[in-house]
């Protein structure tokens, strides 16, 4: 039986209209020639970009056959059951050359109403890169009311919002019925619970990729869903005591919690018992050395991997060639 070890995933591009070219330079990307490339979906269970194995014995399989075979060993016993149908994450990054949709994710009851099996979408964005005096969109500004929304006329409804100027380190927590829209000249580490419906408020008159029509707006369950109280905007992360190394607690929550991991040389990494570790390298590369069955193995990873480390590995090693950068994901 085939033994589980650290699992690289081949990313899956998508070619969007506001899409762009950064992920070649800041990732090393290896993008496909003349094409915007929007996202670049690093791991995912979402039906139609399942992502797929690329190191190793289990080179060529897919994460719904993974979980197929070896859920417990994979997600963790507790996980596990919590999680009996897919994987809970979804992973990717987000090159925006132009403003995404003002959108927001619809909170459970809507979903439910709806029968949309999947759970509300909470996501946090890392800010990467972004070009001097870029902004984005996040939340409603102090005072604004549904009836507002409903009033303003196409671009208006940007001077209801509030404008956020980032920089990289800038972390952006994003809750269900919170209206948000990434801008131009900025590029994202996107993390969030597996789930896709996304509501459209305003779309700057874009078109759908075939040029036939606008793309379909859902402005009334938008404004029915969008949350008006205050709430976080942006944060730096906190830093965490006790290792040698910088180590930022970017976000946590009941669903996930994001880390950002800064070191030279080697680290001891212990999960939690009972959980899995995704790690994203979005500067440097060096090797992750575990042991199995008392013999030890090493796996290399590289800047723009995204690696699956099973429950079954509750201790690893992080040896770094360079100083590298990872974001590191857990699932309570």
């Amino acid at each position: 039986m085939t033994s589980l070890y650290p699992l690289v995933f081949r990313e899956h591009f998508l070619e969007k209209p506001w899409g762009g070219r950064k992920l070649k330079r800041l990732l090393d990307k290896d993008l496909p020639d003349g094409v915007k490339i929007g996202e670049s979906w690093e791991l995912s269970d979402v039906e139609g970009r399942v992502s797929v194995i690329e190191n190793g014995e289990l080179s060529g399989t897919n994460i719904d056959e993974l979980l197929e075979d070896h859920r417990e060993k994979l997600l963790g016993k507790n996980l596990a059951s919590r999680f009996p149908r897919s994987f809970p994450l979804l992973v990717k990054y987000i090159d925006a050359s132009e403003f995404l949709s003002v959108q927001v994710h619809p909170k459970k009851d809507w979903l439910e109403a709806r029968k949309i099996d999947e759970p509300p979408k909470h996501e946090v964005w890392y800010v990467l890169y972004a070009d001097p005096g870029s902004y984005l969109y996040h939340g409603v500004r102090e005072g604004v009311t549904k009836d507002d929304l409903r009033n303003a006329k196409g671009e208006e409804i940007l001077a209801l919002l509030n404008k956020i100027e980032v920089a990289p380190g800038d972390v952006i927590p994003i809750a269900p019925g919170t209206v948000h829209a990434l801008g131009a000249g900025i590029v994202v580490a996107e993390v969030q619970v597996s789930a896709d419906t996304t509501l459209r408020l305003y779309d700057y008159g874009r078109k759908e990729a075939n040029g036939s029509a606008a793309r379909e707006l859902h402005v009334e369950d938008a404004i029915d869903q969008v949350s008006t109280e205050s709430q976080l905007q942006k944060s730096r992360g906190l830093p965490l005591p006790d290792f040698q190394y910088e180590r930022l607690l970017l976000y946590k929550s009941s669903m996930f919690s994001l880390e950002l991991l800064k070191f030279d040389g080697i680290i001891f990494e212990k999960e939690q018992p009972g959980t899995f570790a995704v790690l994203s390298v979005i500067e440097g590369a060096g090797d992750i050395i575990w042991t199995a069955d008392k013999v030890e193995h090493k796996q290399p990873f590289k800047i723009g991997d995204t690696i699956l480390v099973p429950a079954i590995i509750e201790e690893f090693n992080l040896n770094a060639d360079t100083e590298c950068k990872i974001l590191r994901v857990h699932v309570p």
